[in-house]
């Protein structure tokens, strides 16, 4: 990955050094009055890059990124070194208030509280070298797997059931030391993780399982697909109060520098740093020009009473998290509704008397207001009000969109070369500030705010835009809700209107949603099915009631494998009514390739099966006999021989005179006699026994178990008979 920088984000970078230099000199201010917050933490042995030990103490890249997000937040962190099984039980029980790498996990909810994501990592397998019984994810079972204990490749393979005994250390270091020695047959760990230990164990026999690709030109690894871990922050559950800081922290050095500058220091080979002279003179001149600004904002900032400045920030803080949890706990009609109430709390939290919000598109340069503060339209006594602006006409207001970057105008009087004036009938501005808001590097809003009783300064600056940074993000996965949930009801008419029958069961094993056809073919309503048990209303069995039947439901929900039923499965409705069928059920996925339930799909094949059947009668008997055929009889010799079934004994039997009656009284009375031959059979032989129809006037019958004196007392019931 070659790093690039660009000049937003140097100047962020120097800013935000000022901001925690003067924050340093500040809390030291505050020491008089109150004690930092001391949290416990601790890092495992060996999980490196992201935790190592270095003369004795916790070190790595998330040991590192969690002590600058707890500057950042202003507490501290006390680390400790032990093994992954223990911290983790650990932080269960509350003797640890936070671990800095545990990968997310859905069976981990109910004991940890989850930051954002901070890096995202695949798994991989590692064997030994020229070792090929193991190819791909499929050859893993049955063989013998190492794994650190109490790790997401521990939960992956017993999720997976490879083997039912895993090979479970304490430390991966352990384990890649076991697999080189030629101990087991593979190690399951993080693809960064495995490398690197590789590297610094000088570990030469052991490399990560690849596959061809593109057409065989180059060889890549296999990615475990459902071993992929997002690594987070984990505080022990329900302690919302230090995730809130966490997930502020890792905001805070996501966007001042401080993330990269780690990443850079602990991924070296991941990074391609090589500089052009273009950069060269690219970052000497940016770096010239931020450093002036740097100095006239340090000295800005140096006039500032500071202590008063550092409450301020750490009640607008609380007041900005307030907001937070509001938005995301209150219910709104549109998202204008939504900014709306944003924008009167920002005017609250700034103690400002104006503001507005409005959005931006880059394509068309176009502005739109959205939502402004209330009472603001009627002291406007502007004769035509705008509410759609292009950029280029939009004087030092617009300036936050082309400079991209927040602007604060705290007297608004002076003259300004970037201002254009405003309409007669304007509402009267003293002090003024806009931020623009951001989504993937492009500019989606601007907010501003007007008339605060003191100057608008960086802590303003900072609230509103960490405000809102979450505020979007929470608008964009609203946005991308509905558009999952027009896509959900476009899915579910689909399968609504399809002529087969459709059930779809949750994870809980209870109804979802059944169709119409479902609901004729079960005899359940969808209002009564619906949170019913599945096999309550999908009632089904094998044909035969000695056999048992695969329920597929079942299978994909242990499985995550689509699954098809075999011929002879039943559904018998709520009347008893029975129905064959022919149905597979699929699993329903979501993007991060979780399954979220099944969706059956079945259809009523019952004439289907009565004539699969007719036609499978008539290609095994003869049809004017009833009896078996040639074809079967010979089939059964085959099935029968075995010594199981001896002694097996063959009686041939010829029926005399029958062309004689044909010939005398037709075949109308030679077909009489064959049937009464037929019915003499099935009379005197027993079920286990075969009779069939060989041609002609010939029959055979096939007798399994059975002596020859117990065929000649048969042979003579049927004479006499």
């Amino acid at each position: 990955m070659k790093v690039k920088i660009n000049l937003i984000i140097l100047f962020l970078l120097i800013y935000f050094l000022i901001i925690s230099g003067l924050k340093s000199n500040t809390l030291d201010g505050f020491a008089s009055q109150q004690e930092k917050v001391v949290y416990k933490s601790a890092s495992e042995y060996d999980y490196p890059p992201f935790s190592v030990v270095t003369d004795g103490k916790a070190d790595g890249f998330s040991v590192e990124l969690l002590k600058a997000v707890a500057n950042e937040m202003g507490i501290e962190i006390e680390f400790k070194v032990d093994y992954w099984d223990t911290i983790k039980t650990e932080l269960e029980d509350g003797k640890l208030d936070v671990l800095p790498l545990v990968g997310y996990a859905e069976e981990r909810e109910k004991y940890f509280d989850f930051t954002v994501p901070y890096i995202v990592m695949r798994g991989n397998i590692f064997v030994r070298k020229n070792y090929t019984e193991i190819n791909s994810e499929d050859d893993l079972y049955g063989k013998e797997i190492i794994v650190m204990k109490g790790d997401n490749s521990q939960e992956y393979a017993e999720r997976m059931n490879f083997t039912e005994h895993l090979i479970m250390v304490d430390t991966y270091t352990e384990a890649f030391e076991l697999l080189s020695s030629g101990q087991h047959d593979a190690v399951l760990a993080q693809s960064l993780v495995g490398q690197k230990l590789i590297n610094d164990l000088k570990i030469t026999n052991i490399e990560a399982v690849t596959r061809m690709a593109d057409n065989g030109i180059d060889r890549i690894k296999v990615s475990l697909e459902g071993y992929e871990q997002k690594f987070s922050f984990a505080v022990k559950e329900g302690d919302k109060e230090l995730l809130a800081l966490l997930n502020e922290g890792l905001a805070i050095v996501s966007e001042n520098g401080t993330y990269e500058a780690l990443y850079i220091k602990w991924f070296p080979f991941l990074v391609d740093t090589t500089p052009d002279y273009r950069q060269i003179a690219y970052y000497f001149f940016t770096a010239l020009v931020i450093a002036i600004v740097a100095l006239l904002l340090l000295s800005l900032w140096l006039i500032k009473k500071e202590v008063k400045r550092q409450t301020a920030k750490l009640e607008n803080n609380l007041f900005r998290n307030n907001i937070m949890f509001n938005v995301m706990n209150q219910e709104y009609d549109s998202i204008e509704d939504w900014l709306d109430y944003v924008l009167n709390e920002m005017i609250k939290m700034t103690d400002s008397e104006y503001g507005y919000i409005y959005l931006f598109d880059e394509e068309t340069n176009e502005l739109i207001l959205n939502s402004w503060s209330k009472g603001v339209m009627k002291e406007c006594l502007v004769a035509e009000k705008q509410s759609v602006y292009q950029l280029e006409t939009t004087g030092i207001w617009g300036e936050v969109i082309r400079q991209r970057k927040p602007m604060v105008v705290n007297d608004f009087s002076a003259e300004n070369p970037l201002k254009k004036g405003y309409p007669e009938g304007h509402v009267k501005l003293n002090k003024w500030m806009a931020v623009p808001v951001f989504e993937d590097n492009k500019i989606v809003a601007t907010v501003g705010l007007a008339n605060k009783p003191e100057d608008y300064d960086d802590n303003d600056i900072y609230q509103i835009t960490s405000l809102m940074s979450g505020v979007w993000n929470m608008i964009e996965r609203t946005k991308y809700r509905d558009k999952v949930e027009v896509e959900k009801n476009k899915y579910l008419s689909t399968l609504v209107s399809i002529g087969d029958g459709v059930m779809v069961v949750g994870l809980n094993e209870r109804i979802e949603m059944i169709n119409k056809v479902c609901a004729e073919m079960t005899g359940w309503t969808e209002e009564e099915a619906k949170g019913m048990y599945y096999k309550d209303v999908f009632r089904l069995s094998h044909e035969n009631p000695e056999y048992d039947i695969m329920d597929p439901i079942e299978e994909v929900l242990k499985s995550g494998i689509s699954h098809e039923l075999s011929n002879h499965a039943m559904l018998t409705s709520k009347d008893g009514t029975a129905f064959m069928l022919e149905d597979s059920a699929s699993p329903i996925m979501n993007l991060h390739n979780q399954m979220l339930g099944v969706v059956l799909v079945f259809r009523d094949v019952t004439q289907k099966h009565k004539q699969r059947r007719q036609i499978e009668y008539l290609s095994f008997h003869d049809s004017l006999t009833g009896l078996y055929n040639r074809r079967f009889f010979e089939e059964e010799m085959k099935r029968l021989d075995t010594p199981r079934n001896y002694p097996l004994t063959i009686i041939m039997a010829d029926l005399n005179g029958l062309k004689l009656t044909n010939d005398a009284f037709g075949h109308h009375e030679g077909d009489k006699l064959l049937k009464q031959t037929a019915s003499l059979f099935r009379t005197y032989l027993r079920s286990e026994d075969i009779a069939a129809r060989w041609g002609g006037d010939e029959f055979s019958i096939l007798m399994p178990q059975t002596t020859s004196e117990d065929a000649e007392r048969i042979v003579q019931r049927i004479i006499k008979g």
